[in-house]
C-alpha cells in the first residue's frame, strides 16, 4: 500500500529518529486533530513503524500496539496503551510510548473523553523521564477538554487546549503548530484536507 508523502509523514520521521535518540528538544505530545476519515490511525501506524525502525526494535513496538488495540471478543478497545519502547530497543535505552489511537473514547473510572484527555496532557506534561504520547482527536474532544480545564481551574491546561485550537484552526494567522508556539514540547497537525493536499518541503504533492 502506498503511502503518500506528506508535510506531516517528514515531520513525524524526523520526531521518531528525535525521540528514538532521546533528544531533549524533540516534542514530547504529539497531536493529529481531525474528524474520521482524514488518516489519522494510518498516520499513527506510519509513525509507529518508522520509532520502531529508529529503535532497533525489530517490529515489537508495532506488534506489542497491535495486541493492545485487537482485545480478544468482548473485551473494550482501550483507550490508552503503554508500552517501554525503550526495552525492546537495540540497543535498549529509556523510552515510554503512550498512544491514544482515539481520544473520543473515555478514560478509566467513569472519566469522561475530556477530562481524560487533560489527564493525560497533565502526566505527559509533568513526567521529566523520557516519555513519548501520540494521540488521534478531534476537534469536539479538544473543545469539551477546553471546556473542562476551565471549570476545573487547571490554567495550563486551559492555556494549551487554547493554544491547540488556534493552531489547527487553520486561519491565516493561525500560530505555529509544530512545535506548538509557546509549548515547545507539544507539536499539533490539523488533519484536514488543506494540510494534507500542500506541497511538502521536498517540493511532492500528497
Amino acid at each position: 500500500e502506498a503511502i503518500f508523502e506528506t508535510n506531516l509523514l517528514h515531520r513525524l520521521r524526523g520526531w521518531t529518529k528525535e525521540i528514538a535518540n532521546q533528544s531533549t528538544t524533540a516534542p514530547r505530545v504529539v497531536l493529529l486533530v481531525g474528524g474520521p476519515g482524514n488518516g489519522k490511525t494510518e498516520a499513527v501506524e506510519t509513525t509507529i513503524a518508522e520509532l520502531d525502525q529508529a529503535l532497533g526494535a525489530g517490529g515489537q513496538v508495532g506488534d506489542t500496539l497491535k495486541v493492545a488495540f485487537h482485545p480478544p471478543a468482548g473485551e473494550p478497545v482501550p483507550r490508552l496503551v503503554t508500552i517501554d519502547a525503550g526495552s525492546v530497543a537495540s540497543p535498549p535505552r529509556q523510552l515510554r510510548l503512550d498512544v491514544v489511537q482515539d481520544a473520543s473514547v473515555g478514560g478509566r473510572g467513569g472519566r469522561s473523553a475530556a477530562m481524560a484527555l487533560v489527564d493525560e496532557l497533565e502526566a505527559a506534561a509533568a513526567d521529566a523521564s523520557p516519555r513519548a504520547y501520540l494521540c488521534c482527536v478531534n476537534r469536539g474532544v479538544l473543545d469539551d477538554a477546553m471546556i473542562h480545564a476551565i471549570d476545573a481551574g487547571l490554567a495550563q491546561s486551559r492555556d494549551l487546549l487554547e493554544a491547540v485550537a488556534r493552531a489547527v484552526s487553520l486561519a491565516p494567522d493561525a500560530p505555529a503548530c509544530w512545535p506548538l508556539d509557546g509549548f515547545p514540547q507539544v507539536a499539533v497537525w490539523p488533519m484536514d484536507a488543506e494540510s494534507l493536499i500542500e506541497d511538502t518541503v521536498h517540493g511532492d504533492t500528497a
